[in-house]
């Protein structure tokens, strides 16, 4: 389960934050956030090579499979970096009372657009597109901030090739 760190280095920070809060793989074994040891390193996330490998009933013990606790923050903010031109994370989001992880999709702006395949993970008809973070150029880093809403829980998966590194924090405000 990820760590969730607040600004002084307390276990768990709830309620608006400043400034972003960091997540990472430490002790990422339990679904219950409230049982992590605080850590003070900011590590790498791990990124799952499919959908699959996401744990519904969060008791995998391993990394990345529980998603990352994130405290029902509003915003992630995810830096992606390495790879090939085609490396990047989709996002899969969990809630509690559903329990099922799901991919995220986020408002594109774009609805009822002719010629685009709705079933796509691209703009869909519906002015929705799925969550994803991708690498630059030659596998620039890029920063990437997606509003999350009502999400408690975040799951990273590869979409085309792995990324080399992958680092998030979340914010309230």
């Amino acid at each position: 389960m990820a760590s969730f760190r607040g600004v002084h280095g307390g276990l768990v920070k709830r309620g608006q934050t400043k400034r972003p809060v960091g997540i990472d793989d430490n002790n990422n074994i339990s679904g219950n956030p409230y049982s992590e040891p605080h850590s003070a390193s900011y590590s790498a996330l791990t990124v799952l090579s499919g959908s699959s490998l996401l744990d519904n009933g969060l008791n995998s013990s391993t990394n990345g499979c529980n998603g990352y606790h994130i405290g029902n923050a509003k915003y992630i903010h995810l830096w992606v970096s390495g790879g090939a031109e085609t490396a990047g994370v989709t996002l899969h989001g969990y809630n509690y009372d559903i329990g099922k992880w799901g991919k995220m999709e986020v408002p594109s702006g774009f609805s009822g657009q002719s010629g685009l395949d709705a079933a796509s993970d691209s703009t869909a008809r519906d002015g929705y597109t799925i969550a994803t973070a991708k690498v630059g150029p030659g596998g620039e880093a890029r920063m990437k901030t997606i509003e999350l809403n009502g999400i408690d829980r975040i799951g990273l998966v590869q979409t085309g090739s792995a990324p080399s590194a992958v680092r998030a924090s979340v914010s309230t405000i």
